[in-house]
């Protein structure tokens, strides 16, 4: 276990987000839920950071869930076996979008330059993609100079 930083220890916490794909979810709410992922895997949007490599997994287990649920009024008229596959479709979803969403908060212990005292940094997913991204294209645009600068 280890100790907050004083500033870090009166930031207000940030809350996760809750899974897309909850108990709660009717059949006739699915259609929505799923176009929406779909528009949120797009840049810009708050999935867009699931790698390629996931996405067919992803839109397989999204395929899934809207066949189980075509022409049904309600989960109750299903099978057994059609609620557990319903079920490992949705748990496989939201692991693989809770995993990338850009929202999600990651808190990272980190110790300031010229510091001894480590602090706790939390920022969401497309925050920290965000700063390393800057970082990386500063750090180019740092070598392009020193490239310029020596050729002369």
């Amino acid at each position: 276990m280890f100790a907050l930083s004083e500033q870090a220890a009166s930031a207000p916490l940030r809350e996760q987000p809750k899974p897309v794909f909850g108990e709660h979810v009717s059949p006739e709410q699915f259609p929505q839920l799923i176009e929406m992922v779909r528009e949120e895997l797009a840049p810009g949007g708050r999935w867009q950071y699931v790698p390629e490599k996931r996405r067919p997994a992803l839109q397989s287990r999204l395929a899934e869930m809207e066949a189980l649920l075509a022409g049904r009024a309600s989960v109750d008229e299903m099978t057994v076996e059609e609620k557990v596959k319903l079920l490992n479709a949705q748990e496989h979803a939201n692991a693989i979008l809770t995993d990338n969403d850009g929202e999600r908060v990651i808190c990272e212990r980190t110790k300031p330059i010229n510091s001894h005292i480590g602090q706790v940094l939390c920022v969401t997913l497309a925050e920290r993609n965000n700063m390393r991204n800057a970082g990386r294209s500063g750090v180019e645009r740092l070598q392009q100079t020193g490239r310029k600068e020596s050729s002369r």
